[in-house]
């Protein structure tokens, strides 16, 4: 099973900022990043106690599926 991982408008931002970068700027792996950022939300998915808490982060849970990861990105950068 594979928890949602929720992101902060920041991050968001951020996301769609180097996605952008990367698709002008690499063009030979154009989807690379998305790739990438799409597997880490796998596997925090699949394992959300790993890693150290950001104590001061609005969003309550930290996990994504991998399938919504690579939609939201792709389309219209990872939403909350």
């Amino acid at each position: 099973m594979s928890l949602p991982v929720l992101t902060t408008p920041e991050a968001d931002a951020q996301i769609r900022e180097i996605e952008n970068w990367w698709r002008r700027n690499r063009t030979a792996s154009p989807d690379l990043f998305t790739n990438e950022l799409a597997a880490t939300f796998d596997i925090l998915g699949h394992a959300p106690h790993i890693g150290r808490l950001y104590r001061q982060s609005p969003v309550p849970v930290v996990s994504y599926s991998r399938e919504l990861a690579i939609t939201c990105t792709m389309s219209r950068g990872v939403t909350r």
